[in-house]
């Protein structure tokens, strides 16, 4: 068995109330009753809504019904059914009448203009202590206000603490965004001191140990009881935003805080201010920084700059191992030239002992010093090309090994990277897939949302056909500044779209919940009309013509 849609029954339960509401027992309108012959016939409802034949002379006494039915007038009558422009309010111009008693003369009575009181009465002064701000969304709304005034004051957020460092002086709602001050910021506190008093009490009394003595011998001593005694100091707010006098105190040992990201350069208070990242998706985000200083980073930009920094990393900028290679050679070269050296000079060395123990063989001095001086050359070129080749090689095994670090630290940056790399390809794909169920159920949804709508056209044009009703336009007229409207379509629609035709007339409306939509910033926080809700608006002009949706007439 198929039950009817929820929005169905709530369409027939309404038109049910037009209905009734259509065939209301107001006073005066005719009606069906059984006559004194016991057959149908037409009678007239009374002040208290039942169908009267009016006796034996057909008339119905109306005069009673009339009365005031405003809500906020003084005379309101929640029992009258027909407004007879009764109504008094608040303000209105009267007449009242006071004793006025001459000297030796008779009392007469006088009469004079006053305004209506908030009680009714007729007073010669304005009060006007009914009247005040009815809006509630204004800051000094008063809910025991009948009568606005026009005093009504907007509410402004911000915040209203004047030490805070970000104190906003039109503000008059606080909406917790204060801000502790700046160290160093100048500011002034209160506290209690103990003082002398005026009062003065014979210095004998037990009341003056060890209380200061006045006074003098011919008159007598005596003490003044201390006091207490409201102080004002003056000071600088500390790094924990407290307003101190001590100077030590206030900067010790010239650090703040660390929850406040600053640091004292010395005893310059202005050098403390609390800079730092305030972008939470940036890897260095500080909570406790309220001034953005650039400084923010992120793990996709580290990513591609370590990218382009490993790519741009080749063997032909750097040192190569044909580099080594050659240096190496260079080396062995050196040694083999050095080995050759020592073999030739041992020969000579052997030589020149052969010489010096034969010198009678023909080997002058002259010779054996010539032999001296090639022996030294040619140990000296030795010791220089060995020298010059171990730095060379040291500094090439020097160069070699910060490029093997460089190499080692790119590599694990690498390996870093690509592990947050596909820790966020994981991501990406979770989200994908939680995305496709989504959509899944969102198609599902709409699909059934089709299947009802059809299904609520259908049994609507078949209500229609049975109940008979009509749709007509209703056109609003809605004046220049504020005013109120409801949305009577059964059907929740977009803000904008709904009220596009006259959007450049419009300067804000509001929701129950203050929640706004202004077109000139292209801010809509409201986001669907809903049916049988109120709203706000301020128009700039008068907007006539103007509808939302036909409405539903029965026949």
């Amino acid at each position: 068995m198929k039950t009817l849609p929820q929005n169905l029954i709530y369409l027939v339960t309404i038109l049910l109330l037009i209905s009734f509401n259509l065939r209301a027992q107001t006073p005066g309108q005719t009606c069906q009753i059984t006559g004194f012959n016991g057959f149908p016939t037409t009678g007239v409802y009374n002040c208290d809504g039942e169908c009267d034949l009016g006796g034996f002379l057909g008339y119905v006494d109306l005069s009673s019904c009339g009365s005031c039915t405003d809500p906020n007038a003084l005379n309101f009558d929640e029992d009258a059914n027909i407004d007879d422009g009764s109504c008094q309010y608040w303000g209105d111009e009267c007449t009242y009448t006071y004793e006025v008693t001459q000297p030796f003369g008779p009392t007469t009575l006088v009469t004079a203009n006053g305004y209506l009181s908030c009680n009714g009465q007729c007073t010669g002064s304005y009060d006007n202590s009914c009247a005040g701000c009815t809006d509630p969304y204004a800051f000094n709304y008063n809910e025991d206000i009948a009568i606005d005034d026009g005093s009504c004051i907007e509410i402004v957020y911000g915040c209203t603490d004047p030490d805070a460092h970000n104190y906003n002086s039109a503000a008059n709602t606080d909406d917790d965004s204060c801000i502790a001050p700046l160290p160093g910021t100048a500011c002034s506190y209160e506290y209690i001191e103990l003082v002398p008093g005026s009062q003065q009490i014979n210095y004998d009394s037990p009341q003056c140990d060890g209380l200061p003595q006045y006074g003098d011998f011919f008159y007598g001593y005596y003490c003044r009881p201390l006091v207490e005694s409201t102080v004002i100091a003056y000071g600088n707010y500390n790094c924990n935003g407290i307003c101190i006098s001590d100077y030590f105190q206030l900067y010790g040992d010239g650090n703040c805080n660390n929850e406040l990201n600053c640091v004292f350069t010395g005893y310059d208070a202005g050098d403390c201010s609390p800079f730092g990242c305030t972008d939470t998706s940036a890897e260095n985000y500080n909570p406790y920084a309220n001034t953005d200083d650039g400084s923010c980073s992120y793990w996709q930009e580290l990513y591609n700059n370590l990218q382009i920094d490993f790519d741009n990393i080749t063997p032909e900028d750097g040192i190569s191992q044909a580099d080594v290679d050659a240096i190496q050679a260079v080396l062995e070269s050196a040694n083999e030239a050095y080995d050759a050296a020592t073999a030739n000079i041992t020969d000579l060395e052997v030589q020149l002992a052969i010489a010096m123990a034969n010198q009678e063989d023909g080997v002058s001095q002259a010779d054996v010093d010539a032999v001296a001086t090639e022996l030294a050359a040619t140990q000296t070129a030795a010791a220089v090309a060995a020298a010059a080749a171990a730095a060379e090689l040291a500094s090439v095994e020097n160069e070699l090994m910060i490029a093997q670090d460089d190499i080692i630290m790119y590599h694990v940056m690498w390996t870093q990277a690509q592990a947050e790399a596909t820790a966020a390809a994981d991501a990406a794909a979770s989200a994908a897939t939680e995305l496709a169920s989504v959509e899944n159920e969102l198609m599902m949804a709409q699909n059934d949302a089709m299947m009802y709508h059809d299904m609520y056209e259908e049994t609507l044009i078949n209500c229609q056909t049975s109940i008979g009703f009509t749709y007509s336009d209703y056109y609003l007229s809605l004046p220049q500044g504020w005013s109120i409207f409801g949305y009577t379509c059964y059907e929740a629609a977009d803000v904008i779209s709904s009220l596009s035709e006259i959007q450049d007339q419009i300067e804000i409306v509001k929701d129950d919940w203050g929640m706004a939509y202004i077109p000139d910033w292209g801010f809509n926080a409201i986001g669907e009309f809903s049916y049988g809700k109120g709203y706000q608006i301020k128009l700039f002009n008068d907007v006539n013509g103007f509808q939302f949706c036909p409405q539903i007439i029965t026949d």
